[in-house]
């Protein structure tokens, strides 16, 4: 678990490093192998157009 804590951080700070990232509402883990990948569902505050809500 701790390994996928460490995916989790790294995902959250590749996402904020791109000017144009919205506010992030939620970052769930949706499946992972530690220490191999860490797939995540990533949900943006309200705005912009509704198709935009995840990634």
């Amino acid at each position: 678990m701790e390994e996928l804590k460490g995916h989790t951080a790294k995902a959250w700070d590749f996402v904020q490093s791109y000017r144009w990232t919205p506010p992030i509402a939620d970052l769930v883990l949706a499946f992972g192998i530690a220490p191999i990948i860490g797939l995540y569902l990533m949900r943006f505050e309200p705005g912009g157009k509704p198709c935009d809500a995840e990634r």
